[in-house]
């Protein structure tokens, strides 16, 4: 992924694979215990877009909403949950991750710097093509991202 993050695209498949592999790193440091949830749903139509192209992004742009979703939303005391999903259907790309927001993390408040990089980033990269929604309600911390690769 280091090689990856230096060209200004990658294929879908590859940054699928490293966010697949990412969210099983942290799974695989949590204990199995039933006060722990972690979901993640990752599809890919294996279609070029609309116009023939293959299917890229720009690299690890989503990776720093799933390190935070764990960082921010996992326990091993208290009931908690991380959940990602992302689809990609002709050239259109959907990617949600939520969970719980614990107390004693909010005592780490983030300093929303990771967010506000994909924000620009999405800007730059993404200008007109993209949709990002955070926020958080009722104890759950969400992202709900939209953008046409």
């Amino acid at each position: 992924m280091v090689e990856e993050s230096k060209r200004d695209r990658t294929p879908i498949a590859k940054e699928i694979r490293f966010l697949e592999d990412t969210v099983d790193l942290h799974r695989m440091r949590l204990p199995r215990q039933e006060n722990i949830r972690v979901k993640s749903v990752m599809e890919w139509d294996e279609q070029p877009t609309p116009d023939g192209r293959s299917v890229e992004i720009a690299p690890l742009l989503l990776v720093s909403f799933i390190e935070n979703a764990f960082k921010y939303g996992i326990s091993i005391n208290e009931p908690c949950f991380v959940e990602t999903r992302l689809t990609v259907e002709e050239g259109v790309l959907r990617f949600s991750c939520s969970n719980s927001v614990l107390m004693h993390n909010r005592l780490e408040a983030s300093t929303g710097t990771g967010i506000d990089n994909i924000r620009q980033r999405l800007q730059l990269l993404y200008a007109g093509k993209h949709s990002l929604e955070v926020g958080e309600q009722e104890g759950v911390f969400s992202v709900e991202l939209t953008m046409t690769l």
